[in-house]
């Protein structure tokens, strides 16, 4: 018997994303799912029981509360002599394992990142966070990043450990060709200090003068700080690039697909940030499926893509220079083949599904 904890089950996010994918592949094992909201086209038996992961943080007592609700669920569903695994695919749910330790023979942990990371290194948590490690079982790291950043602070007593990219389900889609002598590109995630948003548009800004009007940037995202939000606006408009940069707000799937269509070069200028990293980032995989060429921040786990592909540009997010070296290539010659990059795309999704695959025949 599978249990899966999760928070929204829905693309919108990446914790959602990798929650429907893993889903999707334990469907024959019929799971049991815990979240925060049910989704009605997923027929696993759901159970809205989970609260916003920020909201345990604030008070710890909430894991021993919703605990006693979720060991009712599983009692009711377990079948004699029944082995159970616990996949908590959001980490700080990874907390619930103090109180349900006795009904769960195996569990299982996704190191993502932020919040991996703070509970790792946090004066808060810390402790809590190596002593839980005696109930952990197995420990999925979503990168080499993440593990590299994490995993010297965590106390492996009894649990083995494992790389696992992400992987999506992606919709076919017809590619459309790149606009002649303008390269169109797009950055996708939360508008916030870690995504480097500012340097990427002052890049943007500092080509223009020499490239006028060849290069568009399209910023896609909720705003998570708005001051630093105000400013990428007020520098867009102090430098007259109105027309060159578009930040587009809380889009849904459909108009996030045609941003992607609408690209030739997707590029995330993520940063560590405090306790933030970005443990892999979902959206190079849906850029790839689309098209698109990617520039990896390496302060990403995206950055093990070059295990399978040397291609594509990988540079240090904290320099505008090397971020703009590598965006003028694209508007001096370096060619961009769409269909090439689809091709690529299925190679490293088919081959972080397949790894995801053997890995859940031991379940």
């Amino acid at each position: 018997m599978n249990i899966l904890f999760c928070y929204n089950l829905d693309n919108l996010s990446g914790w959602g994303s990798l929650s429907l994918s893993y889903l999707k592949k334990l469907k024959n094992k019929k799971p049991v799912v815990f979240c925060s909201k049910k989704n009605p086209n997923i027929k696993a038996k759901q159970y809205a029981i989970l609260k916003d992961p920020i909201k345990y943080i604030s008070n710890p007592f909430l894991f021993y509360y919703d605990s006693k609700k979720i060991i009712e669920v599983i009692k009711f569903h377990k079948k004699k002599n029944s082995k159970i695994s616990a996949h908590f695919l959001v980490e700080p749910y990874i907390f619930f394992t103090f109180f349900l330790n006795k009904i769960i023979d195996y569990n299982i942990f996704y190191v993502i990142g932020t919040y991996s990371n703070y509970f790792a290194k946090s004066l808060r948590w810390k402790f809590l966070f190596k002593l839980l490690f005696k109930k952990i079982h197995v420990v999925i790291f979503l990168s080499n990043y993440t593990k590299q950043k994490i995993s010297p602070y965590i106390n492996f007593v009894h649990a083995k450990s494992l790389i696992l990219n992400p992987y999506i389900h992606a919709k076919k889609s017809a590619l459309k060709k790149k606009e002649k002598n303008v390269l169109r590109v797009l950055s996708v995630g939360a508008i916030k200090k870690r995504k480097g948003y500012f340097k990427l548009v002052k890049a943007i800004s500092n080509l223009n003068i020499k490239y006028p009007n060849r290069i568009k940037l399209t910023i896609v995202g909720n705003i998570n700080e708005k001051k630093y939000y105000e400013k990428i606006k007020f520098f867009i408009k102090k430098k007259k690039i109105e027309s060159l940069v578009n930040i587009k707000i809380n889009l849904n799937n459909s108009r996030l697909n045609t941003c992607y269509k609408n690209s030739d070069l997707f590029i995330l200028a993520s940063k560590e940030h405090g306790y933030n990293l970005e443990g892999y980032g979902i959206v190079y995989l849906e850029a790839l499926s689309f098209g698109c060429e990617i520039m990896i921040s390496k302060q990403s786990g995206a950055t093990d893509i070059k295990e399978i592909s040397n291609k594509f540009f990988i540079f240090n997010p904290n320099s505008l220079k090397d971020m703009q070296k590598k965006l003028k290539s694209y508007l001096i010659g370096k060619k961009i083949n769409k269909r090439s990059n689809v091709k690529m795309f299925n190679k490293i999704n088919h081959s972080n599904e397949l790894k995801f695959e053997n890995f859940l025949e031991k379940f």
